[in-house]
């Protein structure tokens, strides 16, 4: 007849090391593949199970079945991988700009930064933009200003070039 988890715990309470070890190969795998969803790191999830097995070993002679042997297990493995998660937080974002990442082969920036220079066309729109508002030669006329304030500045740039309004020349 199989031993429940309890048993096996209260014998580990009694000092049986076999019981440990059957609890041990029996919940390994599941622990940390538990750990892995909370951390999303297998070393650290491998790590934190090692704990959790430690700190459950360590508490054997307190273990009181009050409640089932997992629920006791898997509530010191969630409160260590929200301790890591909390700890760790700060590390995640801290990422070296030198830093390469292998990438099928080639390595790359784990970072890409963006060039704060406009493009070529910003920078036709802002030179248009700056040109239709500062130059004294080129006026709309009334039927035309409104138009002239409630479009976006592609859509001036575009009417403009397709002729739309007419350029009057200052005498």
């Amino acid at each position: 007849m199989a031993r429940t988890d309890v048993q096996l715990m209260l014998d580990v309470k009694a000092g049986d090391e076999q019981s440990f070890e059957l609890l041990l190969r029996k919940y390994r795998t599941p622990l940390v593949n538990f750990l892995y969803r909370m951390v999303r790191d297998s070393a650290v999830a491998e790590d934190l199970a090692q704990e959790v097995f430690l700190r459950v070993y360590r508490a054997r002679k307190e273990y009181a079945p009050s409640a089932k042997f997992t629920t006791w297990m898997f509530r010191i493995a969630t409160n260590l991988a929200l301790n890591s998660v909390r700890d760790n937080r700060h590390h995640q974002l801290e990422i070296s700009m030198d830093h390469t990442v292998n990438a099928g082969g080639d390595e790359q920036p784990a970072m890409e930064v963006p060039d704060r220079k406009p493009t070529v066309e910003q920078q036709l729109v802002e030179r248009t933009r700056s040109a239709l508002i500062l130059r004294p030669s080129m006026r709309c006329r009334k039927s035309s200003a409104l138009p002239c304030f409630c479009t976006s500045t592609r859509s001036l740039i575009t009417m403009k070039s397709r002729g739309f309004w007419s350029v009057q020349r200052a005498p």
